[in-house]
């Protein structure tokens, strides 16, 4: 290669990691390629390649890339680091605990692998293992906060709450403006019953990143368990508004109005939302049925019950509304056999037990 080639590579190498750096990533692969042209033996135009086919979600051809660089350096631990952060968009777990392990036998001491490992292995729930991985993770670097937030996610799913605030602090501590991290002790003091500090932990969220969706969905949780569910609705149209397609966030406000606002139309919507996502969703069409019978619609409701049964006909709370339909319909008898099959999954189901009760005072 002459002197103008390595001149022109150079060149043509800044400009594209300054390229990727933007964001700019169609024209970043472009400068790559142009390297790639004049040669393939360029490890470092390889990686970066993986890099930005990795943004674009090409995932096939960023594994070539850095199969290419690993060909030609098989201990390139960026290219391998790379190959491993593929696997896990892919949902290839097993394999990218293959590759991160391979780099911590080269460089023990590399930072990255070891908090990757630890996000791996919580993923495939092997959850004391990614605390070791953490811990050696710390080990090399005390203050880093995605693995102080890590380690406080795993005592989470844990169930140790307390334990996990201790950590989340402390990773606050370094960061004090990191949404995800407050969204985290939010929910952390949610699950320990401090209601009014988890809202205060989604508002700093928000505050720094007012489309954090996560923090809007769990403020909505919270208000919606205080009881106000007309600020609760508002905060799961903000997650509508930033994914229309978000089913948890069109399932509770569908509760809130069907449940608690009594705004049934409101609530149907939010269930034929869910329903064109995800049409056998058991809940959404016993819940669907239950505010068709709310507007007297009582055969129509009844179509969406019978659905939903057909997909979970062990569920006390559609074998209860089946009755509740049946009974508006002016059939007793037929109601009072859902009741009685509602009772015998749950004998304490007080709307059937009631209303069981009711059929047998009135005949």
């Amino acid at each position: 290669m002459g002197l103008f080639d390595l001149f022109n590579q150079y060149y043509l190498t800044k400009k594209a990691y300054r390229l990727f750096n933007q964001c700019k990533y169609q024209e970043s692969l472009e400068c790559y390629n142009k390297i790639l042209e004049k040669g393939t033996t360029y490890t470092k135009a390889w990686h970066g390649k993986g890099l930005v086919l990795e943004q674009l979600e090409r995932y096939q051809e960023a594994l070539n890339a850095y199969d290419n660089a690993l060909k030609l350096n098989s201990k390139y631990i960026s290219a391998l680091n790379g190959k491993g952060n593929v696997f896990q968009e892919l949902g290839k777990l097993e394999l990218a605990l293959e590759c991160y392990n391979e780099i911590l036998e080269i460089n023990p001491k590399y930072l990255n692998p070891w908090i990757n490992k630890g996000i791996v292995l919580a993923k495939l729930g092997k959850y004391e293992d990614a605390l070791e991985s953490y811990e050696k993770a710390l080990s090399i670097d005390s203050k880093n906060e995605n693995v102080l937030l890590g380690t406080g996610l795993v005592y989470g799913v844990l169930g140790k709450d307390l334990e996990a605030l201790e950590w989340f602090n402390q990773a606050l501590k370094i960061n004090p403006k990191n949404e995800n991290t407050l969204d985290s002790k939010g929910i952390a003091l949610r699950q320990l019953n401090k209601t009014q500090e988890a809202l205060e932990c989604f508002d700093k969220a928000l505050n720094v990143d007012n489309k954090f969706i996560n923090a809007w969905y769990n403020k909505g949780n919270i208000l919606k368990k205080l009881g106000n569910y007309l600020e609760a609705v508002e905060c799961y149209d903000k997650v509508l508004e930033l994914n229309p397609s978000h089913v948890d966030a069109l399932l509770r406000k569908g509760f809130c109005n069907l449940d608690k606002l009594k705004k049934y139309h409101e609530a149907i919507e939010c269930y034929n939302k869910i329903l064109e996502i995800t049409p056998e969703d058991a809940i959404s069409l016993n819940n669907k049925g239950c505010a068709l019978a709310k507007i007297n619609e009582y055969d129509e409701a009844l179509k969406y019950i019978d659905e939903s049964l057909k997909l979970d006909p062990k569920n006390e709370y559609t074998l209860d509304s089946k009755g509740y339909i049946l009974s508006k319909l002016g059939k007793p008898e037929e109601a009072l056999k859902y009741y009685n099959k509602a009772l015998e999954i749950n004998p304490e189901h007080q709307s059937a037990k009631k209303a069981k009760e009711e059929i047998i005072s009135n005949n």
